[in-house]
């Protein structure tokens, strides 16, 4: 191919996991700069999660394990894996490599 569209920052940026990013409250279609992540005011966009896919780093390493999972009808998480929350949906996942293992869709 003729490389024209390497390092295109499209809908297909990261494999189809996330559709675009949110940015002080805007929403941005296609790859963040890398700069941003860990920043302030960054978060991912919509993803579509789904049983033996990988939670990424970001999630895993914030503030989204879900500790009151009683609260949200969730069962307990069983040993090594947390409950993690990703906009209206809950995952459980591995700590150690984010691998899904089940998907609450909506909070159900």
């Amino acid at each position: 191919h003729d490389g024209r569209y390497d390092g295109r920052r499209d809908h297909r940026w990261d494999g189809g996991r996330h559709n675009g990013y949110y940015y002080n409250n805007r929403f941005h279609y296609g790859a963040p700069p890398s700069n941003y992540y860990g920043r302030p005011g960054y978060r991912p966009g919509y993803a579509s999660w789904r049983r033996g896919a990988y939670l990424p780093p970001y999630y895993r390493d914030r503030g989204y394990v879900v500790h009151d999972y009683h609260r949200y009808r969730l069962r307990a998480p069983p040993r090594g894996y947390y409950w993690y929350r990703t906009g209206n949906d809950y995952v459980l996942a591995a700590i150690a490599t984010g691998l899904i293992f089940e998907v609450m869709n909506n909070g159900y």
